[in-house]
């Protein structure tokens, strides 16, 4: 493709080229004031034409250009799944989550393993659903009524009620068994815990 701006002089004006459509959008900007006059050469026709523009505007479109090229944006940059972390990073990790799973209440119901599949996951923490609800105990039910109940409250609130899940346990990675990693549609055995903020499950493997 035919670059923008080509350069031919440097000096108050200078010769440039411009693609057709920047050239038709610049004649209707200007409408006949006798700004930017063209010069008497063309190019072959529906290619562009060459004409005369400040060299400021020129040495500042190339300025721009050359600022951009190279440069990587940080946001949306790969991020290292929980599993793949290194065991110092993932013992700190796991450090911090016991010191809020005991400021939350976290208390273990009972030693049964229950099934589900996981729904979705984010970096360190994720959703279970779980495949026979009904066998959870009475306790459980009831806590994750109310738990779901505020998180629906939330996303109604915050705009994307269509995203949300009911029914489904909360897990963080930090409780998944060490060496497993889990992806959304796996099949998921694990035990449940009440705490402050709801259900949530713990010693989360592969099914």
């Amino acid at each position: 493709s035919v670059p923008a701006f080509l350069l031919l002089s440097v000096c108050a004006t200078v010769m440039a080229w411009l693609p057709d459509h920047l050239w038709r959008k610049q004649q209707m900007q200007k409408k006949g004031d006798g700004k930017g006059k063209s010069s008497s050469k063309s190019s072959t026709k529906g290619e562009g034409q060459w004409v005369f523009v400040p060299a400021a505007t020129v040495q500042k479109t190339v300025s721009k250009v050359s600022k951009g090229k190279g440069k990587s944006s940080k946001k949306g940059g790969s991020k290292v799944p929980y599993s793949e972390l290194s065991e110092e990073r993932r013992a700190e990790i796991k450090a911090k989550h016991e010191t809020r799973a005991s400021e939350e209440g976290r208390a273990l119901v009972g030693g049964k393993f229950y099934n589900g599949t996981l729904l979705k996951r984010g970096r360190f923490n994720g959703w279970i659903q779980p495949d026979n609800p009904a066998k959870l105990p009475m306790a459980v039910k009831s806590k994750l009524k109310e738990m779901c109940e505020k998180q629906k409250a939330r996303a109604v609130e915050k705009g994307y009620a269509d995203k949300f899940n009911d029914g489904v346990i909360y897990l963080r990675m930090s409780d998944v068994v060490e060496g497993v990693k889990v992806e959304p549609g796996m099949s998921l055995k694990f035990k449940v815990y009440l705490d402050s903020e709801g259900v949530g499950a713990c010693e989360v493997q592969e099914a």
